[in-house]
């Protein structure tokens, strides 16, 4: 019920800005809502620089996801627990943080008891693709944009990590 809870939050969140100019209508890209659950390996399209920096560009604010579970092999997904925006200088010390995260080869990294949790935090931009990063909360510290992957100590994100 909390899942859900948040997930209405989100959506609500993600309503649309209209102004009407000239007898055109300009759309303001809405926030995105976290899906109620973890999904396997679906970024959705590249933005530009996304192999060279976890988060390029100057994203103008984000949405962060946080889901917990269970799981012992990897394949159940996880259920959103916590969800919220983040702009100004909390979203761009994130940004900062990831973007100087080390670059390394993806690996598997299964949770000890079985619990996990991971966070996805999903950059939004004035116009062109978002970037969303992933990663989990446990002893591994990965952490991936679709295109690249890197080593990140701790970054907090109050009150959706940790």
């Amino acid at each position: 019920m909390t899942a859900l809870v948040a997930a209405g939050l989100c959506a609500v969140a993600a309503v649309l800005a209209y102004d009407i100019i000239g007898g055109s209508v300009a759309v303001e890209a809405p926030t995105p809502a976290c899906p109620p659950t973890t999904r396997d390996h679906d970024f959705g399209p590249t933005r530009a620089g996304s192999a060279e920096l976890m988060v390029p560009g100057s994203p103008v604010a984000a949405t962060a996801c946080r889901y917990d579970g269970i799981r012992y092999d990897g394949s159940a997904p996880l259920g959103l627990t916590r969800a919220g925006l983040l702009s100004g200088e909390v979203l761009d010390k994130v940004v900062e943080v990831l973007n100087e995260s080390v670059p390394t080869s993806p690996t598997a990294c299964r949770p000890v008891d079985g619990r996990a949790s991971a966070v996805s935090v999903i950059f939004r931009y004035e116009s062109g693709p978002l970037v969303e990063v992933r990663w989990g909360t446990d002893r591994c510290g990965l952490v991936t944009n679709g295109i690249r992957s890197a080593k990140l100590s701790t970054v907090a994100i109050p009150p959706y990590w940790g």
